[in-house]
């Protein structure tokens, strides 16, 4: 079964590792928040799911709102 992973947080590093280690389930995309600023550094940061996905391979989209993007829905 292929399914999309909409999360972003440093807990869903977990839970998406723990699913590919089943091997029970085929990610065929993982759906994040955009990288941000922040704003003292005024340097660009990925979230910890995206770190994971290169990491690991999975293709990661990071669309800024989902609601009819066009160009997300399809992918």
């Amino acid at each position: 079964m292929n399914i999309a992973f909409f999360w972003t947080g440093d807990f869903s590093k977990n839970i998406l590792k723990w699913i590919l280690e089943t091997k029970k389930l085929k990610i065929s995309l993982v759906v994040s928040q955009p990288d941000k600023i922040v704003w003292r550094k005024k340097e660009l940061f990925s979230t910890p799911i995206k770190k994971f996905c290169i990491e690991n391979n999975l293709k990661i989209l990071q669309p800024k709102k989902l609601k009819n993007n066009l160009i997300f829905l399809k992918n």
